[in-house]
């Protein structure tokens, strides 16, 4: 170690007298000596930045001020606090008779030599800008905002460590609302160097909503002008730079102070924001085009799993604190005078088809030689929706958590989700803790995209579409399936033309959610997995069952008042699948029962005698093959899929609303054993549906209520339970013990807290 150590130092010894000669030939005016010299010292020595500013020296002596420049801020590039390299351009910039720009690199010369102890060259600079060293910073903002958010932006701009800095403010005023152009001229009277600019032509419609922002064209070359109206000011009144932020930016304090000591002309400060609801936490930076965040040549092709692969590795670089080198950025951006120099602005390219003001910006500034970085040591706070105001008094205590484990919740429909009511029910401090989307199942690359870049990853019916030891074993994958079944299903299925698909299919499943030790014997009956993967939460869904205002829901859905009526569901299952063109017994759905004898109108009359509504929900399955069959009158009304998506209801959380349940073979009423809710069950098919499916448990063991094949017999039983709610209350009782481990409504907060363990 000792002998390393002085090899290093000997070595140093000899740079430094190597580059010493190489300076007293400058001195002499031997400048092809000095280059011949420097050459060797190269093939020597060739990480030596100090390289950059001995060729810049040359090249001002020999007048190629071109090159100069060249050489110099390419070293600047590699080391943007080299005190002389800074020098040297500044007095490049002084005898070519540019004197702001030149200004503008004896400060940062100032401030470099200061840091390296050099009294003898701050005293120069000082003395050179008559003691006038200080940044000279505006901070400039378009702002059409709401109070609340416009509130925090202001406060956060006013809390900026500024200590030794010459900082002004320039705002666009283009609110249309009151309160915010108050706030603004509050703003305006408590600070000094505040300008605010007031826009005084017709206001374009720009909309925030809790989906996303609702840009249109002609509004965003608006913001463009605007932008460089900002820009043009700070380069006529000779600012150093000019720190732009949108006014949903929540900054930390040393932000500001930061950007300028990275000494870069273009740099942003990281933040990361959900675009879209489903969408996992993304930064305003990106590497290519409009918004690529990975590295692909022009040539390459690349799968989908080495797409997220790299993207992941750029994401998680960002999440270090650093300075990075990238393609695109904006929002809060430091833009240098030298860049303002250089001609930077926001105005459209005209034959570049890429979407924002940004994106044009960037391409400019790389186009005029000037680099993009991203700085990620304090990211800021985005607040992207009204809803994000709530983690701003979070953020200024403990700062942006950008290492978030990302959960996927999917689901299929709202015909009763176990994710829906996961992500409808979770506790405040998962919402915190985890980055967390949900979205519908489909197979786009989006899709794909957000399931194979998450940690864990949450379905409900088996299927997941990834072999998993394609993607290196991740995510975590766990199934909370959708309900306790009855009927048949994979290895146990009599009809089953897959069965060899089955155990590939659960070989990506790391966990089920269970019912209970039954549920976890007679599921394994259809997928004979490690049994050790069953945990036993209870069913999410079921939570619904406990804490929503079932009735207010139907109401809701359907925009009528149904208070005092008798409520009855039907819900059978479904007896065609697309998936391998199957059909299980032989209902036609010639009447809304298949009873060989039905009169609607009867039937109506029944209804409307008892005080009694009929809500029908076909099986998602077979919903758009048979929505034309159930007839809609006053007394019976059919709930779709599509009304329930356009509610934003889960069919679960309108359920404690029944007050009696009519089904065939579907694991639904089950659930309802937890409200102890009266059932009627219609086998009009099932010997022919034994013999296609076959079932898991003895239908009539395990069916505890009236089974009716005849409208009379259905009308009668119905009769009873409205008569007497006790009626077959005793079976129902037993089957629930059998079935449900746990009787109350917290099987989200069981899900979660072992989600939390699985990712802690």
């Amino acid at each position: 170690m000792q002998i390393n150590d002085d090899v290093r130092r000997e070595f140093k010894h000899y740079q430094s007298k190597f580059k010493k000669n190489i300076e007293i030939l400058i001195e002499k005016g031997l400048l092809q000596e000095a280059k011949g010299l420097l050459d060797k010292y190269e093939e020597i020595v060739q990480d030596d930045v100090d390289i950059y500013s001995i060729r810049g020296v040359i090249a001002i002596m020999e007048d190629d001020y071109e090159e100069a420049e060249r050489v110099l801020n390419e070293g600047r590039y590699i080391d943007s606090w080299n005190g002389d390299i800074l020098y040297n351009l500044a007095y490049l910039y002084e005898v070519s008779g540019k004197e702001a720009i030149s200004y503008y690199f004896y400060k940062h010369a100032y401030y470099a030599y200061k840091n390296e102890g050099k009294e003898k060259e701050c005293n120069i600079i000082i003395n050179k800008l008559s003691g006038d060293v200080e940044f000279k910073i505006l901070i400039g903002s378009c702002i059409r905002q709401k109070q609340e958010i416009l509130n925090q932006f202001l406060n956060s701009i006013a809390g900026l460590d500024i200590g030794g800095l010459q900082v002004s403010y320039y705002f666009i005023d283009d609110n249309d609302q009151l309160a915010s152009k108050r706030m603004l001229h509050e703003f305006y009277q408590k600070n000094s160097n505040v300008i605010v600019y007031e826009t005084n032509d017709t206001k374009q419609s720009y909309i925030c909503d809790d989906n996303t922002h609702h840009w249109k064209e002609q509004l965003i070359w608006r913001v463009a002008a605007f932008k460089d109206r900002i820009i043009n000011y700070a380069r006529q009144k000779k600012f150093d730079y000019l720190f732009l932020v949108d006014s949903d930016i929540i900054l930390n304090p040393a932000t500001l102070k930061h950007l300028i000591k990275t000494g870069r002309d273009i740099i942003s400060e990281i933040f990361w924001t959900k675009w879209y609801p489903n969408s996992f936490m993304l930064p305003q930076v990106w590497l290519r085009d409009s918004y690529t965040q990975c590295e692909i040549s022009r040539e390459e092709r690349i799968d989908t799993f080495e797409f997220i692969k790299r993207r992941e590795k750029f994401l998680n670089m960002l999440k270090k604190p650093g300075i990075y080198e990238v393609g695109g950025l904006g929002a809060c951006t430091l833009i240098s005078k030298y860049a303002m120099d250089k001609g930077v602005n926001f105005k459209e390219i005209k034959n570049l088809s890429f979407w924002g003001e940004d994106r044009h910006f960037c391409i400019r500034a790389v186009a005029l030689g000037l680099k993009l970085f991203a700085d990620t040591h304090y990211p800021a706070y985005h607040i992207y929706r009204e809803e994000d105001l709530a983690g701003v008094a979070d953020f200024k205590i403990k700062g942006f958590d950008v290492n978030k484990k990302k959960i996927a919740l999917v689901y299929t429909n709202l015909s009763g989700s176990n994710a829906v009511a996961l992500y409808k029910m979770m506790p405040e401090r998962i919402k915190e803790k985890y980055d967390i989307i949900i979205t519908q199942y489909n197979l786009t690359a989006d899709f794909s995209n957000a399931i194979l870049s998450s940690d864990l990853a949450i379905f409900t019916e088996g299927n997941y579409p990834f072999n998993r030891k394609f993607y290196g074993n991740k995510p975590i994958v766990i199934d909370l399936w959708h309900g306790f079944p009855i009927k048949a299903m994979g290895y146990a299925d009599k009809g089953e033309k897959f069965k060899e698909q089955t155990g590939q299919v659960w070989k990506n499943v790391d966990y089920i959610s269970s019912y209970s030790k039954l549920f976890n014997e007679i599921m394994n009956k259809c997928i004979c997995i490690d049994e050790k993967k069953y945990v036993i939460t209870g069913a999410q869904r079921n939570d619904f069952l406990f804490y929503a205002d079932g009735r207010q829901n139907i109401q809701k859905i359907f925009r009528e008042n149904y208070e005092g009526k008798n409520i009855i569901f039907y819900m059978p299952t479904y007896r065609h699948t697309i998936r391998g063109n199957r059909t299980e017994g032989n209902k036609t759905w010639d009447n809304l029962f298949d009873f060989n004898e039905f009169y609607i109108n009867e039937f109506c009359e029944f209804l409307e005698d008892n005080n009694c509504v009929l809500f029908v929900k076909l099986h998602p399955a077979e919903e758009k093959a048979f929505v034309d069959k159930v007839p809609s009158t006053r007394n019976i009304k059919l709930i779709t899929n599509d009304l329930l998506a356009s509610r934003g209801i889960d069919l679960y959380e309108t359920l404690n609303a029944v007050d009696i349940l009519i089904t065939d073979y579907s694991s639904v009423y089950f659930d309802l054993l937890l409200l102890d809710t009266p059932l009627i069950f219609t086998p009009v098919d099932y010997e022919k549906y034994e013999h296609d499916r076959g079932f898991l448990l003895p239908y009539e063991e395990w069916t505890p209520g009236p089974k009716c094949t005849s409208q009379e017999r259905l009308q009668e039983e119905i009769l009873m339970y409205l008569k007497d709610k006790r009626y077959y209350m005793r079976e129902r009782k037993s089957v629930l013990i059998e079935t449900h481990t746990y009787l109350d409504g917290n099987s989200c907060k069981r899900t979660w807290e072992f989600i939390e363990s699985l990712l802690d």
